[in-house]
C-alpha cells in the first residue's frame, strides 16, 4: 500500500534489500570468523544501519535481533537463505548480528 502511493520509496526499498545482499554476501565470505572481530562488526553494523534506513525506524534494534534469532533458529530460513549464500552463512549472519548489541 505504501509503496503504491509513493513509487520513490519502492525504489528505495528495492535499494536498500541490495544493499543488504551485498552485506550478507561478504559475511557468508567470512563465516567461520570470529563475530566480535572488527570485520564481522563493520558488516554487522553496515546490515544494522541499511536495515534502519529500508524499514524507516527510529530504533531498528528490536526487529534486528528479532531477525538475527530467526536466522539462528529457524531452520526454513536457514535452508533458503544457505541455498543462496552458502551452508552456514544465515546461522553466522544472525550471531554477527547478535554480537553487535552485546554490551
Amino acid at each position: 500500500m505504501e509503496a503504491a502511493q509513493h513509487p520513490n520509496r519502492q525504489e528505495d526499498f528495492s535499494n536498500h534489500q541490495k544493499e543488504l545482499e551485498a552485506v550478507i554476501k561478504k559475511l557468508a565470505e567470512m563465516r567461520g570468523a570470529d563475530v566480535l572481530s572488527p570485520e564481522v562488526r563493520a558488516l554487522a553494523k553496515e546490515y544494522d544501519h541499511i536495515t534502519k534506513q529500508m524499514f524507516q525506524l527510529p530504533d531498528e534494534m528490536d526487529m534486528v535481533l528479532e531477525m538475527a534469532s530467526a536466522y539462528r533458529t529457524n531452520t526454513e530460513i536457514q535452508i533458503a537463505q544457505d541455498r543462496i549464500y552458502g551452508d552456514g552463512t544465515t546461522e553466522f549472519v544472525g550471531r554477527a548480528i547478535e554480537a553487535l548489541y552485546k554490551k
